[in-house]
């Protein structure tokens, strides 16, 4: 594992280094795009729908999606550069001696380094405004999220970047589903605020667990101990089934590649 994480390391700084050459504003873009988000879904919800539950939040609504949005954005951004990372490759990974799961996890690696800024402004943002019982917590809570959200990301990236060898549909299956799963996430709203019939279905989404465990951070400084156990839960659980099918299926990357 340390062969490959070294060299994932260092395709990502490299990676992260490119993104942004020749960009004015460079790393400000990563603040600056979950912003533009969040203006418009507050706009929308607040002063145009005056969506109730959006005047309820304890604490600002655009805290609220501040938190959801980054975590999302991470996420989404992680698999939908992982996802082609074997293919967008393959002229390396043919002519020298390196594994396929090197780019698979610098993709995801470089996708949650790069959104580290937009984190760590939220937790600025937070202290600033509120008061904590414990401040260590409340970090340790972010970092332990932080951690699970990244192996998550990485097993499902795992997978998918290795099914796409196979089948090039996956990648924009990938597309349409995380355009769809963003809104099926609680991410908006609270799952209490939805109907009986669909906080049943929400729970069946893991990414709810997450966008859970953020919001519980912002609004209450600190993980609630079911939550912390899902996630870090879904997260071995994702790495260890990626892992398995990575390895299942690397053998014949070289014939269709």
């Amino acid at each position: 594992m340390i062969r490959v994480l070294t060299p994932s390391i260092r395709f990502a700084l490299q990676d992260i280094k490119l993104s942004f050459t020749g960009s004015l504003l460079g790393f400000l873009w990563v603040i600056v795009n979950p912003l533009i988000l969040v203006s418009v879904y507050l706009f929308l919800f607040q002063y145009v729908m005056r969506v109730k539950f959006a005047f309820e939040m304890p604490i600002d609504y655009g805290v609220f999606l501040l938190s959801g949005i980054v975590m999302w954005v991470s996420f989404a951004n992680a698999l939908s550069k992982a996802v082609n990372s074997v293919i967008d490759n393959r002229h390396i990974i043919k002519k020298v001696n390196v594994s396929p799961a090197v780019f698979i996890l610098s993709s995801g690696i470089s996708a949650f380094l790069v959104n580290s800024i937009m984190f760590f402004f939220l937790l600025v943002v937070c202290v600033v405004k509120y008061s904590y019982s414990s401040y260590l917590l409340m970090f340790v809570s972010l970092v332990l999220t932080l951690i699970s959200l990244l192996i998550f990301s990485t097993g499902l990236a795992l997978s998918l970047a290795s099914l796409n060898v196979y089948v090039r549909d996956v990648a924009h299956v990938l597309n349409h589903t995380l355009n769809f799963a963003f809104y099926f996430t609680p991410i908006l709203y609270t799952v209490d605020k939805a109907p009986k019939l669909v906080q049943k279905l929400l729970m069946l989404n893991p990414m709810t667990y997450f966008a859970q465990a953020m919001h519980s951070i912002v609004i209450k400084g600190a993980l609630e101990p079911k939550t912390a156990g899902i996630i870090v839960a879904l997260s071995l659980l994702s790495f260890g089934t990626g892992f398995y099918v990575y390895k299942s299926l690397k053998e014949g990357f070289y014939d269709v590649l």
